[in-house]
């Protein structure tokens, strides 16, 4: 797309309206070819490539192909998961539960090369089972302490030279609108990309309020990112969700 360009009725004070009236018309003529040959559009018709060089118009897909990256976001699958492992691994994040259909999976769309994933685990509600486990949760009084059903969001890893283009961000608001107000997603992260989650809607919740099936993942979380990154998990919420 070239950008827009506003041409001038008389613009040039050798072509004004006092000169044409006073000229031959043999002199007009050539006033107006020399108007003509000024004129942005006349010299865009004649040779596009080089009027955008000359009044530095670039075409907004060249500029933006040559700076910004592209990305297309789509359900992962089987193909994916070898890329999804070494993703995760990479990060030192929990390799359990790597379902590619859970996953979406963002593309670059010149190279087809995976730049950023990201999933939503569900996790059942034992107290609504009726089978044993159901029956067991229910003796033990243990209700759930969150809304509907419940999601984690989890295994969001972006390669190193996609980040900062708001991919992650993108990759998120995918995953959570595929599930309704009325159900609870929880994230369990590191506390260095606290700010990051928050900008997304979520913040951390009281240790009360984590749901129950969130804290054996958030303590053996623990002593992981202690060892590895020296860092604390939290468990953050999307807000006006919880119960």
């Amino acid at each position: 797309m070239l950008a827009t360009v506003s041409t001038p009725r008389v613009c040039h004070s050798d072509c004004s309206l006092s000169y044409f009236r006073g000229a031959k018309a043999s002199t007009f003529k050539a006033a107006r070819r020399r108007a003509l040959s000024t004129n942005p559009l006349s010299a865009l018709r004649r040779n596009p490539r080089s009027a955008q060089t000359e009044r530095g118009f670039v075409p907004a897909q060249d500029e933006n192909s040559a700076q910004t990256p592209s990305f297309r976001l789509r359900k992962g699958n089987a193909e994916d998961l070898p890329t999804i492992k070494r993703l995760v691994f990479t990060e030192k994040m929990n390799p359990l539960g790597l379902e590619p259909s859970r996953f979406v999976v963002a593309e670059d769309v010149n190279t087809g090369a995976i730049k950023g994933v990201g999933q939503l685990k569900e996790w059942p509600c034992l107290y609504r089972k009726q089978d044993w486990r159901g029956q067991v949760v229910r003796a033990l009084n243990l209700k759930p302490n969150w809304k509907g059903e419940l999601f984690e969001l989890a295994s969001l890893v972006i390669t190193v030279d996609s980040r900062g283009t708001g991919l992650g961000s993108k990759i998120v608001q995918e995953l959570v609108q595929t599930v309704g107000v009325e159900n609870d997603v929880c994230v369990l992260t590191i506390e260095p990309t606290i700010p990051f989650y928050e900008r997304l809607g979520f913040s951390v919740l009281d240790a009360k309020d984590v749901p129950r099936p969130l804290k054996p993942e958030q303590f053996f979380g623990n002593i992981v990112a202690q060892i590895s990154v020296s860092s604390k998990v939290v468990v953050m919420g999307r807000r006006g969700n919880l119960a």
